[in-house]
């Protein structure tokens, strides 16, 4: 049988920065988020205007897509 190589991601939603911190100290390759006024993740806490720029910055910082 021939063996056939797949690239994995880790994908962890957050809705607030500590699950953020979370998912990048647990190897998160990438991170799924909303805001407070648009979010398919209605129920969870979600992310201002201005916690959503520190947010993708804290995960590009750490190499992490968003």
């Amino acid at each position: 049988m021939k063996r056939i190589a797949v690239d994995v991601e880790l994908l962890a939603p957050v809705g607030y920065k500590d699950a953020l911190k979370a998912a990048i100290i647990g190897g998160a390759d990438a991170v799924y988020l909303g805001g407070k006024d648009f979010s398919a993740r209605r129920l969870a806490e979600n992310f201002d205007d201005g916690e959503m720029r520190s947010a993708v910055k804290l995960a590009h910082d750490h190499h992490v897509k968003v």
